[in-house]
């Protein structure tokens, strides 16, 4: 304003000064409408830069169909933030699917990536899941799972349902080979015992077609608990086991019975082995029991008992805890071997001194028991004490028995073990007696390389009657014993008739105490038991004839008898173990003969007749001058050459050859049999034979060393062309077993000792049969 002032003031002054002249300046116009195109340019490539530089991504999904989706309405959120929205629906190039076309937020393009998921969340209410309701509200939406593992890509397959853990970066993903698909879905629990721990994924038939192949997540939490060995198994649904007595209903939860479920167990009691990694495959089994994933042990028991097919249940009071799994016999057709799964909570109970038995209904002299099983079936039942427990001596291989144990592990009393050769009718609960009066059981029996023990249980009221001195025998069942000329019948009880039966006897009341455990001797009958240290072994060549309770007979006193025939490999023979009176002690002692003695019938002989009736004996006899005190002895067959007949002589013949003349042939002094031939032998060389006489006692002063001896076996027979013919024998019994006949020519001065050696002639000389000597035999 102030240059246009001027400039009117400056013609004022001309203008008064001459005449008016005009000057005219060119000015600029600039008016705001043109800063409109500016502002529009300006805006524009803002626009543009936003758009290309965060206006988003866009990102092909394909769903199955499109049902709740709709375009600029349905919106993709992650953890409820809004990440983008639908800006395309269109059919796919088939028809079969829908393309959803979605914008993303420039930000997350790091996170498009081939491990990233999009799937609809809707409203779902049914028994096995309530979710997605707020969509009720704020309608359907796509959600979004991101992930920056893996390579960038815009195209997706949409997840059927929401992929729930699998969304966890170091979670464990495993597949499950079924061979059908078990009760479970998208989204079934996963357990470990009985803790939710994962879920299933997905699912479908694996390449080959051959299985199915469920697919897991494991949290990351509970990765470490998968190793190579684990069992997994499904858990879902009901199993229902019923018999005629109860009902059983097993289920891991409320949610596996109405989504299905898998569980996993790794057995503590294997070795350990390598955690696994993402991939790992494993067996998906049908149950528990056929995963095997308790405890397996091994339970022997008698050939007697009857487990028939397997499955059957193991119960401790009732609650059971395990089941057999087969059943075998062993190789050597002793035993039946069990194999059983225990469950893991039991492993406790799985130590030394735990019991297993048959339970079965039984009916016996004795009375009826376990009628139960007849509805609800057999099982095996175990038993087991604080003791034991305390005890803590694992192990996986047990002795099952039979029959209910008598007593339980632990009962107050005294326990003992005694060693047996054979059981002979003692069974579990069979008595044991003192004088008759039971006074404990029979708890259980072994079979070891060292023997049979029985293991018994004897009242704590009647323990002070078991000391050191205590003797313990066999009474089961009848013990018969006699001949055609005596017969015994002797039986402890009725009861141990039935089931068997143990009794003891002690000695002496004050000898030293014992304890439990302490280990006896089991007798197999009273007699041995109350021997002491009487017992002996006879060496045989061979058994004929000899057999257990064989008499052992000192000159028709018997004197003990036969307990056991062994085998001896050793010496290729026969070992008779023997049992010797207890005051019969004197006869063993080194040197004594013992020998078979049996019947002999023939023309030549007959001995022995009295074991046609009472049988076969062994006789034994003292030698003249007894050695030390022995138990080991050698027998024969035959009586020995050398045992002298009541204190008799014993002398040698020399002889050229046998001829007749056996053993028990006679020998006579004019023609009364005054000894006998006891045997016979070749000398050494062999050149010739040397016979065996025993003169008897009262006859010895008849022989001396001048004393003559010839063969009188058979007929002598002397024909003559004058005289005639002439038979001559020394009589019927020489002449059926041949005999020796001697002459002494005159009274001797003293007497021979035995072992003397003579000449045996074939015939007498004439003078010989002349001599006449007055000899005094008292």
């Amino acid at each position: 304003m102030s240059r246009e002032h001027d400039h009117f003031v400056a013609d004022d002054s001309v203008s008064s000064d001459s005449s008016a002249t005009a000057h005219v300046e060119d000015r600029l116009n600039f008016t705001p409408i043109w800063l409109l195109p500016l502002v529009v340019l300006i805006a524009t490539g803002w626009l543009l830069w936003r758009e290309l530089g965060h206006g988003g991504i866009e990102v092909m999904i394909r769903f199955d169909n499109g049902r709740g989706i709709a375009v600029d309405k349905t919106e993709v959120l992650h953890n409820g933030i809004p990440v983008g929205h639908v800006t395309q629906l269109s059919p796919s190039e088939n028809f079969d699917a829908v393309n959803v076309t979605v914008k993303i937020n420039q930000r997350f393009q790091p996170l498009l990536t081939e491990n990233s998921a999009f799937w609809l969340v809707e409203p779902q209410l049914s028994l096995t899941e309530v979710s997605g309701l707020d969509t009720l509200i704020t309608g359907n939406y796509i959600a979004f799972s991101p992930s920056s593992e893996g390579t960038f890509q815009t195209e997706f397959t949409a997840l059927k349902r929401a992929p729930g853990m699998m969304g966890g970066k170091d979670g464990l993903r495993l597949v499950l080979k079924s061979d059908e698909l078990p009760s479970l879905d998208i989204g079934s629990p996963v357990f470990y015992r009985k803790l939710k721990v994962g879920e299933v994924f997905n699912y479908g038939l694996s390449e080959n077609g051959q299985f199915v192949e469920v697919h897991i997540y494991i949290q990351s939490g509970f990765a470490h608990l998968v190793h190579e060995n684990t069992r997994f198994w499904s858990a879902g649904g009901l199993k229902v086991s019923a018999n005629m007595a109860s009902l059983e209903v097993q289920a891991q939860s409320l949610v596996s019975i109405l989504k299905g479920g898998v569980a996993f167990y790794t057995p503590e009691w294997e070795e350990d082995t390598p955690m696994v990694s993402n991939g790992s495959e494993f067996a998906l089994y049908s149950d528990y029991d056929t995963a095997e994933a308790g405890i397996p042990i091994t339970i022997e028991f008698p050939l007697g008992v009857s487990l028939g097919d397997s499955n059957i249940p193991i119960r401790f009071h009732g609650q059971e805890i395990g089941r057999i799994r087969s059943v075998d016999v062993s190789e050597d057709v002793s035993r039946v071997i069990a194999e059983a799964i225990v469950k893991p909570e039991a492993k406790p109970a799985l130590v030394a001194g735990t019991r297993f038995w048959i339970v079965e209904p039984k009916l016996g002299f004795d009375g009826i028991s376990d009628l139960d099983t007849l509805i609800s079936g057999r099982y095996v039942a175990m038993d087991i004490n604080k003791r034991v427990v305390d005890a803590a001596v694992a192990i996986s291989h047990f002795k099952g028995m039979e029959t209910r144990p008598v007593t339980p592990i632990g009962a107050i009393g005294l326990s003992l073990t005694l060693q047996a050769e054979a059981l002979k009718g003692v069974d579990i609960g069979s008595p044991v007696l003192y004088r008759n009066v039971p006074v404990g059981f029979v708890q259980s029996y072994d079979l070891k390389d060292r023997g049979l023990f029985i293991h018994v249980l004897i009242e704590a009221r009647y323990q002070h009657l078991v000391n050191k001195s205590s003797r313990f025998w066999h009474v089961s069942g009848l013990k018969l014993e006699g001949d055609l000329r005596n017969f015994r019948v002797d039986m402890a009880s009725m009861k141990s008739l039935i089931s068997g039966g143990i009794t003891f006897s002690t000695g002496r009341p004050d000898a030293q105490s014992i304890e439990s455990g302490t280990r006896f001797t089991l007798f197999s009958d009273q007699a041995m038991a109350l021997s002491g240290d009487q017992q002996i072994e006879i060496a045989f060549d061979r058994a004929e004839g000899l057999r257990e309770g064989t008499s052992i007979r000192f000159r028709g006193v018997e004197v003990g008898r036969v307990t056991r025939l062994l085998v001896n490999r050793e010496q290729k023979g026969v070992t008779v173990k023997a049992l010797i009176d207890s005051d019969k002690s004197w006869l063993m002692r080194k040197g004594v003969h013992f020998w078979l003695v049996e019947p002999k019938l023939g023309l030549a002989r007959t001995a022995n007749l009295d074991t046609l009736i009472i049988g076969p004996f062994i006789n034994v006899e003292m030698p003249d001058i007894p050695g030390p005190k022995a138990t080991e002895f050698i027998g024969q067959h035959r009586e020995p050459d050398d045992i002298p007949k009541i204190k008799g002589l014993v002398i040698e013949l020399v002889s050229q050859s046998l001829g007749s003349i056996q053993r028990g042939s006679p020998v006579y002094y004019r023609d009364v049999p005054v000894g006998e031939v006891t045997g016979y032998r070749l000398d050494n060389p062999a050149n010739q034979v040397i016979i065996s006489v025993n003169i008897e006692d009262r006859y010895r002063r008849l022989v001396s060393s001048e004393s003559r001896f010839w063969n009188v076996s058979g007929i002598d027979i002397d024909v003559g062309l004058f005289r005639g013919t002439r038979i001559r024998a020394e009589s019927l019994e020489a002449l059926l077993a041949g005999g020796i006949a001697f002459a002494t020519p005159e009274k001797p001065e003293r007497p021979i000792k035995s072992g003397h050696r003579f000449d045996l002639a074939h015939e007498p000389k004439k003078n010989w049969l002349l001599w006449r000597p007055e000899i005094w035999l008292h």
